[in-house]
């Protein structure tokens, strides 16, 4: 979506000050529901990011026929966003601010937030040392704490109410799996040839899965490029604050949900972040049909034109091939 920069300049200036002006205004290459551009700003001199809430690509649409999406959308997501940095904020967990709120002109909405001048953690990592790397993982561990001691009763996001979702978290992501699986089928032989092996094994490992009567909140895709790193205004690569972003997806469910994805994305270094609490029966599910979305997710971004094509290449042939490993 091309944005005019009068009209961006004219919210700059109800945030920043009438005499504000622009030095820079860049797109980021990435984002799968939301645009993210970033300013660079003078008179004052700042820097912050702008959230346009466009789901232009549309990459998940079979997830949004199925109601699988229904938290992203253009209108649904910004009000999430704004409570849900506000819930965390409050509750001690580091996420960006919001500065400002408003509406182009298209009526999409969109927000400026404060711009954490580091790195994500994937970047960041790389250059320390292990002593450093070892104070970052603690923090990560010490906010992860924070947001997973969040309980209650009930599952969902911060704004439903006990009634308003029907199905267990297991459920849901029992049947949205079945959907993945199914629109994945039509597109690629690979994963039809084993459609019904695949859907049984889901139905199978669900199968024990008791009720439970509480659910943590969970940041739901907690990838390293979801956690910014500020650099610290001391000599050397010192980690002053982690920050949580893509909050639009917080919501009330299974720990081990979350734990599947984390062990995936951290590797050797997810002993910093385990917990002894676990059902593994349940990791085993939420597990299979992990590797279930992120085959779904490959596969969608080559059909349409995501970016990157090579990592979703990637991303695709490795998690069909754990699929298909396990079965």
């Amino acid at each position: 979506m091309a944005l005019d920069p009068n009209e961006v300049l004219l919210h700059v200036r109800h945030c920043f000050g009438a005499t504000c002006d622009i030095e820079s205004f860049v797109q980021f290459k990435g984002g799968a529901r939301k645009q993210v551009f970033f300013l660079q700003l003078r008179n004052p001199s700042v820097q912050c990011v702008m959230y346009l809430w466009h789901n232009a690509e549309n990459y998940f649409s079979e997830r949004v026929a199925g109601g699988f999406e229904a938290t992203q959308t253009d209108d649904k997501a910004p009000d999430l966003f704004l409570t849900n940095t506000r819930y965390l904020l409050a509750q001690g967990i580091n996420v960006p601010r919001v500065l400002y709120a408003g509406v182009v002109a298209s009526g999409h909405r969109f927000a400026f937030v404060e711009q954490i001048i580091g790195a994500d953690f994937n970047t960041f990592v790389a250059a320390l040392d292990a002593a450093a790397k070892h104070a970052l993982l603690l923090q990560i561990r010490d906010q992860l704490a924070k947001l997973h001691a969040q309980q209650r009763d009930y599952p969902g996001g911060l704004l439903d109410l006990p009634g308003d979702q029907s199905q267990t978290p297991q459920d849901v992501i029992l049947a949205r799996a079945l959907l993945e699986v199914a629109a994945t089928s039509e597109v690629r032989p690979a994963v039809a040839e084993q459609q019904t092996q695949i859907s049984a094994k889901l139905r199978a490992l669900r199968a024990p899965l008791a009720p439970r009567s509480s659910y943590h909140l969970l940041h739901g895709e907690l990838a390293g490029s979801h956690v910014l790193v500020q650099q610290s205004d001391q000599a050397g690569n010192e980690v002053a604050a982690i920050y949580f972003v893509d909050i639009e997806g917080i919501h009330f469910a299974d720990l081990e949900f979350e734990h599947t994805f984390l062990q995936l994305i951290y590797g050797a270094d997810y002993r910093y972040l385990t917990r002894t609490d676990l059902d593994p029966a349940r990791m085993a599910f939420y597990k299979f049909a992990m590797h279930v979305s992120l085959v779904y997710a490959g596969s969608c971004f080559m059909l349409r034109g995501f970016h990157n094509l090579p990592w979703a290449e990637s991303l695709f042939k490795g998690h069909l091939a754990q699929i298909l490993n396990s079965l």
